[in-house]
């Protein structure tokens, strides 16, 4: 139900524009683009869409180099570092679209035409924010607790310039891409500095969003990740009751991150609440399409895409469907499913530039099927899943893979290259598996 509600919300804002309602307002705010884009990915063939978004900001761009908070630009431009231009998280917007447009679809000439306006950004927030902090902002757009708006905002300049680094390495614009990557590491230091406490793992007041948006970015010293995630697990568990209380953008890091951590029972437990505030309170008050704030009592938007990223997470962690850190436009695969809560079956495909990518798994005691679609001339991994820890049984189709931990003669394209606690890793080419998993 979450699906199709989400996907009514998605077709109602696609009318020229992404736009963040399509009654009240109608206009192309950068935040929701950011937050639900990769949402419009996974269930739509969004390359022409994002390449106009795209120009739509770099048309909109200032002399300065400063973007707008929409585009087209309709005049509302708040919060951002110099008055009349559009806030951090917002004209993040630009170069999100600009590299998710390479990774999903690999269109490096697209990369090139849109890179001077991606450059002419992040120069604009060097010469204004010398000290590497932002404390201006819109934030983490109605988030229960109180918006961790420096965090937020530092944290957004800081993906700023990894994603320019990034598009510069790409390019081959190796002094750019130094610098750019140097720059990240000065942002990175002066977060540390600013919003972090080296011994508990807090960061600034501690709330959901606010340790997710270090966690997400990697914001951290290594030796204080394990104090930030018990943090957060503090706060999601016995503050809020297994509850979320993240805006936009905190809701998509939060699971993302999660997921990444192999921690989507936490997700579970939160995605699956039935009362306030969640998922299950918007579709048990009636919701078609989702609203933009979770509560019912206000004057909000009850048609907003920006919450969408729980599809996102369907996609990604669910069914599984992701691609390597390495691969640009799926070329390399990873199946790896999450099993999660009381959910017995789940199924569904992402149609990449490629072909087809279906995941279709079900469990029956701890027993697993798990049926895996690859398009030609791709490799994947996929993570067949142990549920109980023990040493299954695992065949592909009628052919034995794994008996008592060991394998022998596997046919020819199939090739285990991992095991762990969690599951057997095969590496496939192109084609359908069925894979079986008999405890």
């Amino acid at each position: 139900r979450v699906q199709e509600v989400t996907e009514w919300t998605m077709l109602s804002n696609v009318f020229s524009i992404q736009s963040d309602c399509p009654a009240r307002e109608k206009f192309g705010y950068g935040g929701d683009i950011v937050t639900a884009g990769e949402t419009y990915l996974y269930n739509y063939d969004m390359s022409s869409f994002y390449m106009k978004t795209a120009r739509d900001f770099a048309n909109d761009a200032l002399p300065s180099g400063a973007m707008t908070e929409c585009a087209p630009d309709i005049g509302i431009n708040l919060h951002g570092v110099v008055e009349d231009t559009g806030p951090v998280g917002w004209t993040l917007a630009h170069p999100f679209v600009v590299e998710q447009v390479y990774r999903y679809y690999g269109n490096v000439e697209f990369v090139k035409e849109q890179y001077q306006p991606m450059k002419d950004l992040v120069e604009f927030y060097r010469k204004n924010v010398p000290d590497h902090i932002i404390t201006e902002g819109i934030g983490d757009h109605v988030s229960i607790d109180e918006r961790p708006t420096p965090v937020t905002s530092t944290a957004f300049y800081f993906h700023h310039a990894r994603i320019l680094s990034d598009m510069a390495n790409l390019l081959g614009k190796t002094e750019d891409a130094n610098t750019y990557k140097s720059l990240a590491g000065e942002i990175k230091k002066a977060f540390i500095k600013e919003f972090v406490n080296e011994q508990s793992g807090k960061v600034y007041t501690h709330t959901q969003a606010a340790q997710v948006f270090a966690l997400y970015y990697d914001l951290l010293p290594e030796n204080l990740k394990s104090k930030a995630i018990d943090v957060l697990k503090d706060e999601i568990l016995i503050r809020h009751k297994g509850h979320l209380s993240t805006g936009i953008f905190s809701t998509k890091y939060m699971l993302n991150y999660l997921s990444d951590q192999g921690m989507d029972e936490l997700n579970f437990t939160m995605m699956n609440q039935k009362d306030f505030p969640g998922y299950g309170y918007m579709i048990n008050n009636g919701a078609t399409t989702l609203w933009e704030n979770w509560s019912f009592e206000n004057d909000d938007s009850k048609n907003h895409p920006m919450f969408g990223s729980i599809s996102e997470w369907f996609h990604k962690s669910i069914l599984g469907i992701q691609q390597s850190e390495s691969s640009v436009a799926f070329s390399e695969i990873v199946i790896k499913p999450s099993m999660v809560g009381d959910l017995n079956w789940a199924k569904g495909h992402y149609q990449s530039v490629r072909g087809r990518i279906g995941s279709d798994w079900w469990k029956f005691g701890n027993d697993v099927f798990l049926n895996v679609e690859i398009p030609a001339n791709t490799k994947a991994l996929v993570h067949v899943p142990i549920l109980d820890g023990t040493s299954p049984e695992v065949f592909e189709g009628d052919f034995l893979l794994v008996r008592n931990g060991k394998t022998d003669n596997l046919p020819d394209g199939i090739k285990l290259v991992n095991k762990t606690r969690k599951s057997y890793v095969f590496e496939v080419g192109g084609g359908k598996y069925r894979f079986v998993v008999r405890n």
